[in-house]
């Protein structure tokens, strides 16, 4: 294993989850598991630094026992807008040994969502004593723990790979995900149902994005030339391609928190959480490629027919071809959560939480549709809507809290979060010992490749009026995300480590030194509060959340030296940074 063939797979590792037409991967895993906690708007004004702050609707989610520290029972609602924008900048291709790409002029995209991060109602029943169980509350409460909200726009041009080229390569080395390549009598929609080749290959020949050369018996794409010197025919891109690629993701979850609070002599609160989580995820991928002069693009396209024999059709010109992915994840869960807050002076309070991984049942669909232009016209392909169910564990973590007060002048709280990645596993939902487990190699890399997640968060609350309140939070959290160096010296990623899943399973090199990627999540937040003589009160917070640099391929590489050939060629990359700004208004009142 080369260094070249090292630097493939890290640049595979970004690939987006469309071009193999499969879900379930680990990074799927993590992108449902994740928590981003929103609650109320003090919660939100103080970084939601609040495990053992208590008194806040929104706080329940953090700690339970943070409703039975309020003294009254109380109604919040919490209405809000989203926005999520983004920077792409398009890199033509990644060059071995020159370092970091040359990306070009950057592109800015963004989106408007109106959320309602908190909904909630908790009743505080006294029991009547002076000490010992004073009071406990019941409760419901709606609050959201992540939003999946990112579109991602880039555009670029070279005259170095295509989609198609990318398509055609793996029809020709691992079509079936096993070394084989495609069937080319396999090529109608109604084969799909019982082909046991990826379905956006079977549409990306169905469309003519792929072509098949029988003279050669491999195949390539529309956006290649198809050159023979009188023994051997070779595959390049003849001309310029202008290339564009959008992705978005749109979502979030909500937890539903049926919580149980108890007051012990307002010192010991203890508190119980059964939570009901609901998330929907809907994911998009479209991409297009077309030929600044199509006449350089000449195609004679080569298929079989139903009867075997081989159809070459009249000479053509390529103009352009699109491949469009779309997949929706409807994901339900349950889990349980203990906390407790303990004031040992009248200054002081500690809180801790421990919550249960969380069982999942995940519903997902998706769909393939590919369509090629040519100067006679256009051609598509397109996959059934592809269904199917199957159980997933969250990962489980604790958190804990310290905070001190200022009298009535305000409060300085600071939170530290554990949560375990590595527990997170995909199952049938019906074991069936017989039909083996199918989430075997993906759950081996949840277990590798992620580890535990780390946050801290600060907050500080100040009242200089006993009927106002600024607040302010910090909230760091890393990335799970590990990789390693093997005994033979070779950096190890998660994508690397799946090209070569049997080479390493089967012990052909030890994973050895572990290392977490050093990529970390920070939001930055500011609050303020208007508390009444009354029942009626009410908080304003605005949030910033960064994420790291990412990047992504649009389409494969061309991954030819894993299959004993000479060269490769390297796809596009796509370097984007993304940024969500959330503002609430909570709307509250006690009684």
């Amino acid at each position: 294993m080369n260094e070249k063939m090292k630097k493939i797979a890290i640049l595979a590792a970004a690939l987006l989850m469309g071009f193999s037409a499969q879900a379930q991967s680990m990074y799927d895993a993590y992108s449902f598991g994740k928590t981003e906690y929103y609650g109320t708007a003090r919660t939100l004004g103080m970084g939601n630094a609040v495990t053992a702050v208590g008194a806040d609707l929104g706080s329940i989610g953090i700690n339970p026992a943070g409703s039975a520290v309020a003294g009254y029972s109380q109604f919040t609602i919490t209405p809000g807008i989203t926005v999520a924008s983004t920077v792409a900048e398009w890199a033509p291709s990644y060059t071995a040994g020159v370092g970091d790409q040359v990306f070009g002029e950057g592109s800015r995209d963004s989106r408007t969502r109106f959320i309602l991060p908190n909904l909630g109602l908790s009743l505080r029943i006294e029991t009547g004593n002076r000490d010992g169980l004073r009071s406990f509350t019941v409760g419901m409460v709606s609050n959201r723990t992540s939003t999946h909200l990112e579109r991602v726009s880039a555009f670029g041009q070279d005259n170095l790979t295509s989609i198609s080229g990318a398509f055609a390569t793996m029809a020709n080395f691992n079509a079936d995900g096993n070394g084989n390549p495609l069937d080319p009598d396999i090529f109608r929609y109604d084969d799909m149902y019982g082909s046991k080749y990826f379905w956006n290959y079977i549409a990306g020949y169905d469309a003519g994005l792929i072509n098949y050369n029988d003279d050669a018996g491999t195949y390539y794409g529309s956006g290649e030339f198809k050159a023979f010197d009188g023994v051997n025919y070779d595959y390049y891109v003849p001309g310029l391609l202008r290339k564009s690629s959008f992705t978005e993701t749109v979502g979030h979850r909500d937890d539903i928190l049926i919580n149980f609070g108890l007051d012990f002599s307002d010192r010991l609160f203890l508190g119980f959480n059964l939570g009901l989580q609901a998330q929907r995820r809907r994911y998009s991928e479209f991409y297009r490629e077309s030929a600044d002069n199509p006449a350089a693009f000449p195609l004679t396209p080569e298929y079989h027919d139903n009867t075997g024999a081989v159809v070459v059709e009249a000479a053509t010109n390529f103009n352009a071809s699109t491949y469009e992915y779309n997949y929706v994840a409807d994901v339900d869960g349950v889990y349980a959560k203990l906390g407790v807050i303990w004031l040992p002076t009248e200054s002081l309070r500690l809180g801790a939480a421990i919550q249960t991984p969380t069982a999942c049942t995940v519903e997902e669909r998706w769909r393939v549709v590919i369509n090629n232009y040519t100067d006679a016209g256009s051609t598509y392909g397109n996959s059934p809507e592809s269904e199917s169910s199957y159980s997933y564990r969250s990962p489980w973590g604790f958190n804990l809290g310290a905070a001190f007060t200022f009298g009535a002048y305000g409060m300085l709280s600071a939170d530290y979060e554990l949560s375990d990645f590595s527990v997170m596993k995909y199952s049938l939902l019906d074991n069936d010992p017989v039909a083996g487990d199918p989430f075997y190699e993906v759950n081996r890399l949840n277990k590798l490749f992620y580890g535990v997640s780390h946050a801290l968060r600060v907050g500080l609350e100040v009242k200089p009026f006993p009927t106002f309140a600024l607040r302010a939070g910090y909230t760091f959290q890393s990335n799970p995300e590990r990789y390693y160096t093997d005994s033979d010296g070779y950096t190890v990623d998660a994508a690397f480590y799946d090209a070569n899943f049997n080479f390493y399973e089967g012990g052909g090199a030890a994973l050895a030194k572990k290392q977490y990627i050093d990529a970390p999540v920070r939001s930055l937040s500011l609050g303020l509060g208007f508390i009444s003589d009354g029942a009626f009160f009410a908080d304003l917070a605005v949030r910033r959340t960064t994420w790291p640099v990412t990047r992504f391929a649009p389409y494969a590489d061309y991954l030819t030296t894993a299959y004993g050939c000479a060269t490769d060629t390297y796809s596009p990359v796509v370097r984007s940074t993304r940024s969500l700004v959330d503002a609430v208004l909570t709307l509250g009142w006690r009684f």
